[in-house]
C-alpha cells in the first residue's frame, strides 16, 4: 500500500498551512468534537472503538516515521501499551491528549537527534565500491531495537542520498555538503513545528482510519480548500503532495502554466526549486507549505525545478523551467477537433470532445452546454462518423453535470446512484428522452480519470451505448466528501474566546457512488473495453494503493436501466486491430518499456550502495526516461507528441466501421 506523508495536500499556486492554534487548550474540545463527528457523519458508521484506537496509534507513527528511521521499538512498544485509553479517552468532555503529546514529543526528541546524526555521517568520506545495500522500502519492517541499529539505518540511509546526488553530477565532497545542509535545514525546521501541526497529524491519522479522503483541517487549510485557488494566484498550477519525502505532482491544472508547458507531469518527484537564475533550494522532505510557497510567484517570472521523472531513480533527474502565469479560463473548457482517418473501407470523419473537467457556468454555461455546442459545430461542418470524449486528464468536478454531460448521449434512463450511510439510494436520470449524439462514440480514460468522470464513463459503459478506451481500470474514487465546519461546536465546549475561529474543519466522507448497473466505482473503477498503454503502468496509482480505502462492492442495479452488450465479434475485432497497430508503435512501446522498468524497481527490496551498480541501472533509465526539454512548449515553439490519442483515433474509425456493418446487417 502507498502511505501518503503527513503534511497535507495542496496546490502549487494555493496559500499554505497556517500555524494559528498556538493555544494547546483549545486541542482537547477541537479532539471530541474530531471524534463525534466522525461518528456522527461519516459514511462507514463506525465508532471509535478499541479497534479504531489501534489503527489511530499505527496510522499516527506511519504518518511521522513512514519508513521507520525515527521511533525505536521501545518507544512504539510504550506507545502501543496506552492504546486502550484512546477510544474511551476522546469520548470525555475534557479529552485526555497525553499519548499524543508523548508521542509527539518523542518524535521530536528522534528527529533531533538523527538529522544531527545525518549531518555527522554525511560529513565523512564514504566508500562506494563497498558491497553494501540499502532497503528501498522498509514501512513494513520493525522498528530499530536500539540506537545502535537505528544509526546503522541512517548510515546507510545517507549514503544512498549522496550517492543518489553524487550521480547527479559534480564530485562526492560536494554531494556530501548537499546532503548534509539539508538535514541542518530539518533540524531547524522541527523548531517551528507548531499545536496546528501536532493536531493535523494526530486528529488527520484518526479521521484516516475511516478513510483516507477524510481529514481535519486547521483555519488556513479549510480557506484552501474552500476556494479553488489555481483560478485566482499566480503561480504554476500544480497539486503537490509529500509522498515518502518527496514533493510529488499529484495532478496538473488544465490550462496552468505547468500544464502548458509540456516540461512537467503527474508523479515527478520536485528535488530543488530555484528562482530565476539563482542557485535552487533542495527541497528534500521540506514542508508542503514551504514547497508552495517556492513555487508561487508573481506573474512572468521564472521558477526552475530539479525534478526527477516519475517512476525514475532518484539519480535521474533533469531541470525544467516554468514561467509563472494564471491559469487560462479556456484552456478548462470543453475544446474540439475532428480528424479525417483513412479506413480500408475509406476514409472517416471523426471528432473530440477534450473534457478536462466537470464545471458549471453563468446562465448554465458549463461542461454540457460547451460540449453541445461543440457537437453541433462539428456536424455542421460536415457528416460526423464518430466521437471521441476525452477523460484521461479529468480528475472529476460537478455531479450534475457529470449526469448532464452523459445525458448528451443517452435516450433518458438513470445514470448514477448515491448510498447514503442510512442506507437510502438516490438516483440521478437524464431527463431527456433524444441524444445530442446517437452514433459512434467512444471514450477515453486513464488512471486520472476520477469521480465524475467514472460516473460518465461507467454509464456509456453499463449502456453499451459506447467504448471504453485506455487504462486498464480508472482511477477508482467513488466517494463524496463534505466539509463540516467546528468552530460553534468548538466554542460550545471550550473557555477559549479565540477558539471559534481557530477550530479548523471536518473533510468527512458521507456518501458513495454506485452505477446503474449496481457495480461501486470505488477502488476498481472502470474497467476499459480496448486497454492501451499509459503513462501511468507500473506506478502505484489509483484509489486502491491508499491505505484504508472503502471496499468495492455493489447495490442493486437502478430501476430503469437496461443493459445492452456490446457485440463481442465487433470488440474482438477493435482489440486486434488495436494491437496490430500498437506493434508497430514505436513511441506506444516505449510506454510498455517504462512501465516493466518502474515494476522491476517497485519489486526490488534493497539498492546497491556501490557506484558501478547504481550507474549501470541509471544508464539503463536514462534511455527509457530521456532528459526532460528545460524550456517550456510557449519558448520552443514544438508539439507535445501524443501517441495515445493518436491509436484513440484509429480505434473510433475502426468503432464506427463496424458499427456502421451492425447496422447493415440489421
Amino acid at each position: 500500500m502507498l502511505r501518503v506523508g503527513w503534511w497535507p495536500l495542496f496546490a502549487a499556486c494555493s496559500s499554505a498551512l497556517s500555524a494559528d492554534i498556538d493555544d494547546p487548550s483549545v486541542s482537547p474540545a477541537i479532539a471530541r468534537v474530531t471524534a463525534s463527528l466522525v461518528e456522527a457523519y461519516h459514511y462507514s458508521g463506525e465508532t471509535v472503538n478499541d479497534e479504531v484506537a489501534v489503527a489511530w496509534l499505527e496510522e499516527a507513527l506511519d504518518r511521522l516515521d513512514y519508513d521507520r528511521h525515527l521511533f525505536l521499538a521501545s518507544d512504539v512498544d510504550g506507545f502501543r501499551a496506552q492504546t486502550g485509553t484512546l477510544d474511551d479517552g476522546i469520548h470525555e468532555r475534557e479529552p485526555d491528549l497525553a499519548l499524543m503529546h508523548q508521542v509527539w514529543d518523542t518524535y521530536l526528541q528522534r528527529s533531533a537527534a538523527s538529522f544531527a546524526a545525518a549531518q555527522t555521517i554525511a560529513a565523512e568520506p564514504m566508500d562506494f565500491t563497498a558491497d553494501e545495500r540499502v532497503d528501498a522500502d522498509r514501512q513494513n519492517d520493525p522498528w530499530p531495537a536500539n540506537e545502535a541499529q537505528q544509526r546503522e539505518f541512517w548510515r546507510l540511509r545517507v549514503k544512498s542520498e549522496v550517492l543518489a546526488s553524487f550521480l547527479d553530477g559534480g564530485d562526492e565532497a560536494a554531494a556530501r555538503e548537499k546532503v548534509r545542509k539539508r538535514y541542518a535545514r530539518l533540524q531547524g525546521d522541527l523548531a517551528e513545528l507548531t499545536e496546528a501541526d501536532l493536531l493535523q497529524t494526530w486528529l488527520g491519522a484518526l479521521c484516516g482510519v475511516f478513510d483516507p479522503h477524510s481529514t481535519w483541517m486547521a483555519p488556513a487549510a479549510n480557506e484552501d480548500f474552500g476556494i479553488d485557488m489555481s483560478m485566482s494566484l499566480e503561480g504554476i498550477g500544480a497539486t503537490l503532495r509529500n509522498i515518502d519525502g518527496y514533493t510529488t505532482v499529484e495532478s496538473l491544472v488544465k490550462g496552468g502554466p505547468a500544464d502548458l508547458s509540456g516540461v512537467l507531469h503527474e508523479k515527478d518527484r520536485i528535488l530543488s526549486v530555484a528562482q530565476g537564475d539563482a542557485a535552487p533550494v533542495d527541497v528534500v522532505e521540506m514542508r508542503i507549505d514551504r514547497v508552495v510557497k517556492l513555487i508561487r510567484g508573481p506573474k512572468g517570472t521564472v521558477v526552475r525545478l530539479t525534478i526527477v521523472p516519475a517512476g525514475a531513480d532518484l539519480s535521474q533527474t533533469s531541470e525544467v523551467t516554468i514561467r509563472r502565469d494564471k491559469v487560462r479560463l479556456e484552456e478548462q473548457r470543453v475544446s474540439s477537433a475532428v480528424r479525417e482517418i483513412v479506413t480500408p473501407t475509406g476514409t472517416r470523419r471523426i471528432g473530440i470532445l477534450t473534457v478536462p473537467g466537470f464545471y458549471t457556468g453563468e446562465g448554465g454555461e458549463g461542461t454540457t452546454f460547451d460540449a453541445r455546442r461543440a457537437i453541433a459545430q462539428m456536424t455542421s461542418e460536415g457528416t460526423l462518423d464518430g466521437l471521441i470524449v476525452d477523460l484521461r486528464d479529468n480528475g472529476g468536478g460537478s455531479l450534475n453535470e457529470s449526469v448532464d454531460l452523459t445525458g448528451l448521449f443517452l435516450k433518458g434512463g438513470p445514470v448514477v446512484q448515491i448510498r447514503y450511510r442510512d442506507g437510502r439510494i438516490q438516483s440521478l436520470a437524464d431527463p431527456g428522452s433524444v441524444a445530442e449524439w446517437s452514433g459512434p462514440l467512444v471514450v477515453a480514460v486513464s488512471q486520472a480519470s476520477a469521480s465524475a468522470s467514472e460516473i460518465f464513463a461507467g454509464a456509456i459503459q453499463d449502456y453499451g451505448r459506447g467504448l471504453i478506451v485506455g487504462s486498464n481500470e480508472t482511477h477508482g474514487k467513488g466517494t463524496v466528501q463534505t466539509v463540516i465546519d467546528m468552530a460553534d461546536m468548538v466554542q460550545a465546549l471550550s473557555t477559549e474566546s479565540t477558539s471559534a475561529e481557530k477550530a479548523g474543519a471536518l473533510k468527512l466522507t458521507t456518501q458513495k457512488f454506485y452505477r446503474v448497473s449496481g457495480a461501486s466505482t470505488q477502488v476498481e473503477g472502470v474497467k476499459s473495453d480496448v486497454v492501451l498503454p499509459s503513462d501511468f503502468d507500473g506506478m502505484d496509482v489509483g484509489e486502491g494503493v491508499f491505505d484504508h480505502a472503502l471496499p468495492w462492492d455493489t447495490i442493486a442495479p437502478a430501476r430503469g436501466w437496461k443493459r445492452k452488450p456490446l457485440a463481442p465479434a465487433s470488440l474482438a475485432m477493435i482489440r486486434a486491430a488495436s494491437e496490430t497497430r500498437i506493434a508497430d508503435n514505436a513511441e506506444i512501446q516505449l510506454l510498455r518499456d517504462r512501465a516493466a522498468l518502474r515494476e522491476e524497481v517497485e519489486a526490488r527490496d534493497t539498492w546497491s550502495l556501490q557506484l558501478a551498480a547504481r550507474k549501470s541501472d541509471l544508464d539503463r533509465q536514462k534511455a527509457l526516461f530521456p532528459e526532460r526539454p528545460k524550456l517550456p512548449e510557449s519558448e520552443r515553439g514544438d508539439e507535445r507528441p501524443d501517441p495515445v490519442i493518436d491509436e484513440v483515433f484509429a480505434i473510433a474509425a475502426d468503432w464506427s466501421v463496424a458499427t456502421s456493418a451492425l447496422q447493415a446487417a440489421k
